[in-house]
């Protein structure tokens, strides 16, 4: 069976939708749990940036090297057509390696580290950034997932090249794939 590329609609407005969910829902946690960013500078707010960028790379980069047991086709770089930083893996991947792959800074860096500081009574401002920029830079994330998951079966098989994504159905039967 031959690979095809997925023709995923995307929709600026439902991608807006959720970027502007999570960030009102976030900013109501963290002022109900007495942070206030209003002490970091801007400067301090765009230096931090690019760590949470950097580690939310490497983590998604971590989580496919681990999928492809291998860390020869994980790449990272700056494509300045979009004007972003990027993890690229090629390689073949399940539904739920894809999946998980994407995830991962979300469930690390946003929901692990924010449970850890919370549960450790951390207030610091400046963390609590760190756990906010890393929940927006997973926005395309976590509507990738979602339309990922309203599109195909859990039994598809993905492979990523360069920034195309290509998909085939498995026929449990006739091929046996690792999920």
């Amino acid at each position: 069976m031959n690979w095809t590329i997925t023709n995923l609609k995307y929709s600026k407005l439902k991608l807006i939708l959720i970027f502007l969910t999570i960030y009102h829902t976030f900013e109501y946690a963290i002022n109900e749990f007495g942070i206030s960013f209003e002490e970091i500078s801007i400067l301090t707010r765009l230096l931090i940036t690019i760590p949470v960028i950097i580690l939310h790379e490497l983590v998604h980069g971590a989580t496919f090297a681990l999928f492809l047991k291998s860390t020869r086709s994980v790449r990272f770089g700056f494509e300045p057509k979009y004007f972003v930083i990027y993890c690229q893996a090629n390689g073949e991947y399940s539904f739920q390696k894809l999946i998980t792959s994407t995830l991962a800074p979300l469930i690390l860096l946003t929901l692990v580290l924010g449970l850890v500081l919370f549960s450790l009574g951390i207030t610091s401002p400046l963390m609590w950034m760190f756990v906010f920029y890393n929940t927006f830079m997973s926005t395309l994330d976590i509507y990738n997932v979602i339309l990922i998951s309203k599109t195909y079966k859990t039994t598809t098989m993905f492979k990523l090249e360069g920034f195309k994504l290509y998909y085939k159905e498995l026929v449990m039967d006739n091929e046996q794939y690792e999920l």
